[in-house]
């Protein structure tokens, strides 16, 4: 029996489904749950530390000291924490709550919004990562990429977006390579309207077996409904 269409997307959904198009099948439409490694709830805990230092100050948790000075800088330029972008189908803003049109949802963990009187006016997009660091990893440089898409669309009286990935666990900082421009903007938007065509037309949502069916939890040996 055919599975339902997705209706809406994200980055995190998108690479999921790269990765085993069965998976989204049973998170996002058979809605079924999978326990959280300790790496992601550590991960999430280090998140809401930032978000937390960012919206209301004071000390910086012992956790979060390898990124003391950006944090401190990014504060202190007014940055947004947990900002949240929804777009429809036709790349119109629309708010996140939006069930009928949001097709899709972007969370960037830190924004630096525009300065009118800047020589040239620039979005910061800014993304917390734990664990080890993985420089030039495909689908991080591709998260950028999007959120730069967000911003350009989101702020249109600026000229750039600039992005980077922040390491919580080591103090690495690694921008993307490309500082993305409002001339950007079309192909962007026709790239991860390509990307995402094949995840928004599946109704079979069939697995794709690999190295990664070890950590699954819904494979067979894990009385899992996976086959494999």
């Amino acid at each position: 029996m055919a599975a339902d269409k997705l209706k809406a997307w994200s980055f995190s959904r998108w690479n999921q489904y790269e990765g085993c198009p069965q998976k989204t099948k049973f998170t996002a439409i058979m809605k079924l749950k999978e326990p959280k490694s300790p790496a992601l709830e550590r991960g999430t805990e280090l998140h809401a530390l930032c978000e937390k230092y960012l919206k209301t100050g004071g000390r910086i948790p012992k956790e979060l000291k390898p990124i003391e000075a950006q944090l401190k800088d990014l504060r202190k330029r007014g940055a947004l924490a947990e900002a949240e972008f929804a777009f429809r189908k036709d790349w119109t803003p629309t708010r996140w709550d939006d069930w009928a049109e949001a097709w899709i949802r972007i969370k960037a963990d830190v924004v630096i919004l525009p300065k009118a009187d800047a020589e040239v006016p620039t979005v910061e997009v800014h993304d917390f990562k734990t664990g080890k660091v993985r420089e030039g990893a495909s689908e991080y440089m591709l998260q950028l990429e999007l959120y730069a898409l967000a911003g350009l669309l989101t702020y249109p009286t600026a000229e750039q977006v600039k992005t980077s990935l922040i390491f919580v666990d080591h103090g690495v900082v690694i921008e993307h390579e490309k500082i993305f421009t409002q001339k950007d903007v079309k192909n962007l938007k026709k790239q991860w309207e390509m990307r995402s065509k094949k995840m928004l037309a599946d109704t079979v949502f069939k697995p794709k077996p690999g190295n990664s069916c070890r950590w699954c939890h819904f494979r067979k040996s894990n009385n899992g409904p996976c086959e494999f």
